[in-house]
């Protein structure tokens, strides 16, 4: 026989590989979370500027990385810190 009607169609890959994808980053954030060392903040607020998804918020003028489910993991908050007060710490 030629033809297998069982395979799935190229459109249910995609779906599934972008619904892997969203699952993994779900389990990666819950891994992966971003630590502001105080001591060496100057709460310049560069973090806030530059994080294209505004994860950060400021509490009592003290940024706080408070919407974790936004973050792209893109690591900008990072390399814009001119401190070194921004890690990331895996679980």
């Amino acid at each position: 026989m030629s033809g297998d009607c069982s395979r799935p169609l190229k459109e249910d890959r995609t779906y599934f590989a972008a619904d892997y994808s969203a699952k993994l980053k779900e389990e990666t954030q819950a891994m992966r979370n971003v630590k502001i060392d105080m001591e060496k903040c100057t709460r310049c607020r560069e973090c806030i500027e530059v994080c294209p998804e505004e994860v950060f918020e400021l509490v009592d003028g003290i940024p706080v990385h408070a919407h974790k489910e936004k973050c792209l993991e893109c690591d900008l908050c990072i390399n814009i810190c001119p401190e070194d007060a921004i890690s990331v710490v895996t679980q």
